[in-house]
């Protein structure tokens, strides 16, 4: 695996494993505003499958760091899977 690169960004972080899926992740995190951590991530999942028909299949994880949660938490995060529709 490769090694991973964070996205230094005031609202979420962000860790890629290429120069491209670094460019579309950046682009989703500033743009429109987004209320769930899930739609950032669909969006990025989405953008990346459209833009490089030769993938079949993306995992996506973001992670929201400084929530205000009860609890000592370094961040808050999801993480996908999406597959090319056959």
């Amino acid at each position: 695996m490769r090694p991973f690169t964070v996205i230094p960004c005031r609202t979420f972080r962000l860790l890629c494993t290429s120069e491209l899926t670094l460019r579309i992740a950046k682009g989703v995190v500033e743009g429109p505003s987004r209320n769930l951590l899930e739609s950032v991530a669909q969006s990025i999942a989405n953008t990346t499958l459209l833009k490089f028909p030769q993938i079949s299949a993306v995992r996506v994880k973001v992670g929201k760091p400084h929530v205000a949660v009860q609890g000592v938490v370094d961040y808050l995060g999801v993480e996908i899977l999406r597959h090319r529709n056959a």
